[in-house]
């Protein structure tokens, strides 16, 4: 059979590569594993099409030969392509097909990469797509890559005679973040394949079982990235509707079962994976050599972290196809109804807790947990009524003391039951005293994730949040699945002349702040300015998405004249050269006929008794 011309790829072999250094003794950067079961028909003309990503450093291609009958034509194939570097384990024993869940497993146990491709034989590769998830997975932590998948006949490329782009563009299902569009191939960790036992090995029949590994792997506090530049093209003889498999039919109890598991674990923790394990073939290249496709030679796998960002919307962290094993409905994507099985407090939030270093600890069946987190500096005067406003709506408190030289710290350490933890900074006066909001929050938001805590409110001392906001916390966060990247914004209230009244006009009316988010895997700040810079951290801006809660957090400090003139000057004394705001900080003091105050509208106060008690005397 003719192939596109645009997916013949040179006969050019290069052999000037430069090596790459495994990443431990005997481990490479990343293993592929191909379940085979009497696939050489369509393995015999993907493998030429595929052959500029197999054949590179750092990859080693483990054939699992679920069935003997063709191993001869097999090997025989494959010495045909010794640049790539070839591991082929096969199973002794006949017998029918059978999902390929026991071939993966016995690939996993032999594999030597750090992390591991999951593709079937018979998928062309549409780009890079090796190097593409194992960027993705190597940036987000605890993250799990799964690409795209179309379908197409053989004949079909060899009819359109176009690039395989535009061929995979023809059968693609839609892009989207349902991951009824991402089907198929997988890239991880092997640690993480390794930790939920592999691959169901009591599957029998046909379907759901890369759904399965997936609900587990979530169900383990791993995060599925949908990826749409990681394409695979199904080539078949045969027609085929999508991921619909023409020789078994869908099984909707079937489905159902397989995608409610009871526990991230499947099998026994000693057996899976050792079905069988003759080794048949192995070139053991220290070096495999490169062979340059259509758009050159590709680069080598290594286990180094990415020099560069991943493009936006080029990763999507994405919920499983889980199903509530008492309704049915998928948790992730299908609206609620009045099922009690599958609220989201009782099925996302009962899942495996993990330690900072990522071992799984203990299963918790209660909803997120909640910290408040405070960078404070002289705050005696507002402190103790925050904390108040704060209490029996967030679980705990964590608070950074920046040098204050009045009572804040003694305030924190008089909450034992509230306050989880005082980190300090030395105690300058404020000649002495410099800033540094990125360092604060980092520390803050570093010390929430070693404590456990799913979700972080942030607040000021001289901040209170509107009731309504508080009193829906819990169910808000217990709304969003553990691994979905969520941040909230709220409208900033700053009010004037009085604690009922904020002002509304110009800038005054559009404030907003990012103040409550689910904490990410990775707490850093790229480019932060040391002022005015935002909580939130680098990894969510990256990868997560922004809700509007459409409530309100109302500022205190600006309620007084002589605190608005006070607040001036600050900012004038921190900020001379205007380096961290573009408009002049006058504009806190300034008033004039278009100044416009809006009382607050019931149902929408905060608590007035925590205010001190200079201000409660002007209510």
């Amino acid at each position: 059979m003719q192939l596109p011309v645009a997916a013949q790829p040179s006969a050019a072999v290069r052999s000037t590569v430069t090596a790459q250094p495994p990443a431990a003794d005997g481990e490479l950067a990343c293993s592929l594993i191909l379940p085979y079961y009497r696939k050489l028909a369509e393995f015999r003309l993907v493998l030429p099409m595929n052959l500029p990503y197999l054949a590179r450093p750092g990859l080693e291609v483990i054939i699992v030969m679920d069935d003997a009958a063709e191993e001869a034509e097999l090997l025989q194939l494959l010495g045909q392509y010794s640049q790539v570097q070839w591991r082929v384990i096969v199973n002794d024993s006949p017998h029918d097909w059978r999902p390929p869940c026991k071939a993966i497993n016995v690939g996993i146990r032999h594999a030597r990469g750090r992390y591991l491709f999951v593709a079937s034989p018979e998928s062309v590769f549409v780009g890079d797509v090796l190097h593409f998830a194992l960027e993705a997975v190597k940036d987000f932590p605890r993250g799990f890559a799964v690409g795209r998948v179309g379908f197409a006949r053989f004949q079909d490329l060899e009819a359109w005679r176009l690039p395989l782009s535009e061929c995979f563009e023809r059968t693609v299902m839609a892009q989207g973040a349902h991951l009824d569009a991402y089907y198929g191939s997988i890239c991880g960790p092997r640690a993480a394949f390794e930790a939920i036992n592999g691959y169901d090995e009591s599957f029998t029949t046909w379907g759901s079982d890369d759904d399965n590994l997936r609900i587990r792997l979530e169900m383990a506090g791993y995060t599925l990235l949908a990826c749409p530049p990681m394409r695979l093209l199904h080539l078949a003889f045969e027609a085929r509707n999508g991921g619909e498999n023409p020789r078994f039919a869908y099984d909707p109890k079937m489905e159902r079962l397989r995608c409610s598991p009871d526990s991230a674990l499947a099998n026994s923790a000693d057996d899976w994976g050792r079905d069988f394990a003759r080794l048949a073939y192995t070139n053991n290249r220290a070096q495999p050599q490169a062979v340059a496709g259509p758009a050159g030679r590709v680069a080598a796998l290594t286990t180094a972290e990415p020099k560069t960002a991943p493009p936006p919307g080029s990763i999507v962290p994405t919920g499983s196809r889980r199903r509530c094993r008492a309704c049915g409905r998928l948790v992730h994507y299908e609206p609620r109804g009045h099922c009690a099985h599958c609220t989201p407090l009782a099925l996302h939030w009962s899942r495996p807790r993990t330690a900072a270093s990522g071992a799984v600890a203990h299963v918790r069946s209660a909803g997120p947990r909640i910290a408040c987190v405070m960078q404070l500096r002289n705050e005696n005067l507002y402190l103790q009524g925050c904390l108040e406003h704060l209490r029996g709506h967030v679980d705990a408190v964590i608070a950074l003391d920046d040098g204050s030289t009045d009572d804040t710290m003694a305030i924190l350490r008089g909450e034992p039951a509230l306050v989880a933890d005082c980190l300090s900074n030395p105690a300058r006066d404020d000649a002495e005293h410099t800033w540094n909001e990125v360092e604060n929050r980092r520390r803050l938001l570093t010390r929430a994730r070693e404590l456990g805590f799913d979700w972080v409110l942030c607040c000021d001392a001289d901040e209170r949040y509107e009731l309504a906001l508080l009193k829906n916390l819990r169910a808000i966060a217990a709304s969003f699945a553990p691994t979905d990247l969520v941040y909230l914004s709220v409208a900033l209230r700053e009010l004037w002349n009085g604690p009922r009244h904020y002002r509304a006009d110009g800038i005054w009316g559009s404030k907003s702040r990012i103040r409550m988010f689910a904490l990410p895997p990775v707490i850093s700040f790229v480019d932060e300015p040391a002022l005015h810079g935002q909580w939130y951290p680098q990894h969510l801006r990256k990868y997560g998405r922004q809700l509007d809660t459409q409530r309100n957090l109302y500022h205190l400090k600006m309620i007084r004249a002589e605190d608005r003139l006070r607040r001036r000057d600050l900012y004038k004394r921190l900020d001379p050269g205007g380096q961290f705001q573009s408009i002049d900080y006058d504009y806190l003091v300034q008033e004039g006929p278009e100044m416009q105050l809006q009382e607050l509208a019931v149902g929408r106060e905060y608590d007035f008794d925590t205010l001190p008690g200079t201000l409660k005397a002007i209510l």
